[in-house]
C-alpha cells in the first residue's frame, strides 16, 4: 500500500506542477486513503499528504478545505514533534487566515510559527509570512 500511495503522491505533485489541480487533488485523496488504510504508514508521510492537499485546495480557492487539511497535518506534526514542519504548516494556516480576513487568528498563528522558526535557528528572511503564498 505504501508504495502505491507514494506513487499517487508523486503523480499528484506532477499534476500540481502542471497546474492540473483537479487531477492532483484526486491523486492526493487516493494516496491518503491508501496510507491511512495501512497501519504501517509513516505519520510524517500522511502529514505531508494533508499538507499538499491543503496547498491544492488553497490554490483552488477552497480555503475551508485547505484549513481543515493544514490543521490535520499540524496535529500529526505536533504528535511526532516535527518542529520545522509545524512552523511551516502554521505559516500556511496563517496565510489562510490572512486571506479569510481573520487577522486575530492570523497574528496568533504567525507568531507561533515565528517562535518555532526562531527556536530552530531560522531567520525572518527565510520565513514566508506573506500573502505571496496563495
Amino acid at each position: 500500500h505504501n508504495d502505491v500511495a507514494l506513487s499517487y503522491y508523486n503523480i499528484a505533485l506532477i499534476h500540481k506542477r502542471s497546474e492540473k489541480n483537479i487531477e492532483a487533488l484526486e491523486c492526493c485523496k487516493e494516496a491518503l486513503i491508501l496510507a491511512k488504510g495501512n497501519p504501517e504508514s509513516d505519520h510524517i508521510f500522511i502529514s505531508m499528504l494533508h499538507s499538499t492537499t491543503g496547498q491544492i485546495l488553497q490554490e483552488q480557492g477552497n480555503l475551508y478545505g485547505a484549513l481543515k487539511n493544514f490543521k490535520e497535518a499540524l496535529r500529526i506534526q505536533r504528535e511526532t514533534e516535527n518542529h520545522m514542519d509545524c512552523a511551516k504548516t502554521l505559516n500556511d494556516i496563517g496565510n489562510i487566515h490572512l486571506r479569510m480576513g481573520d487577522f486575530v487568528q492570523m497574528m496568533e498563528t504567525f507568531t507561533e510559527s515565528a517562535r518555532i522558526f526562531r527556536s530552530e535557528g531560522i531567520s525572518q528572511e527565510n520565513m514566508n509570512i506573506s500573502e505571496q503564498n496563495p
